[in-house]
């Protein structure tokens, strides 16, 4: 696929990274705990590093933990509700001037009987303010806010 896209420059950037390894990977791929380990109770935390760049904003890296919250039993089925948040962690670099207030947040659900995925949400908000020196040192400062917004949110349908 990527190579037919040689013919097609126009939309070349945008195609390649749908189809790069790393990106197909990132889609098809759930952060589960080590297949080893079979104890699947309440209150299981595991965790996963992962991290976004933003340009010229810098770069952003978390550990993810998530928790197994509770397991449902619907009919003849084990439901797992797990939750996730992230904290950030070395790695991360922005420009000097900047204030980065991150949240990071996210859930899932997973049908245990089955082996089956059945909800995965992620949801990262990256906000960077940054005080401008004003030239007038009697005046106020100047204060930018930006702000960046990643989701991830699948779904099974029936």
């Amino acid at each position: 696929a990527l190579k037919s896209l040689e013919s097609a420059p126009s939309n070349k950037v945008a195609a390649t990274g749908l189809l790069s390894e790393s990106s197909i990977k990132s889609r098809h791929s759930i952060p589960l705990p080590d297949a080893n380990d079979n104890k699947v109770k309440a209150d299981k935390t595991w965790s996963s590093e992962v991290s976004f760049n933003f340009d010229r904003m810098g770069s952003s890296s978390f550990e993810k933990t998530y928790k197994l919250d509770k397991i449902i039993k619907d009919g003849g089925n084990l439901n797992a509700i797990i939750s996730m948040n992230a904290i950030p962690s070395a790695g991360s670099s922005t420009p000097a001037i900047a204030d980065v207030r991150p949240t990071y947040t996210g859930s899932m659900e997973l049908n245990l009987t089955k082996g089956i995925l059945t909800k995965y949400q992620e949801n990262l908000v990256n906000e960077w303010v940054m005080v401008i020196p004003n030239s007038d040192p009697q005046g106020p400062p100047s204060v930018i806010n930006m702000s960046a917004t990643r989701s991830y949110d699948i779904e099974k349908i029936k």
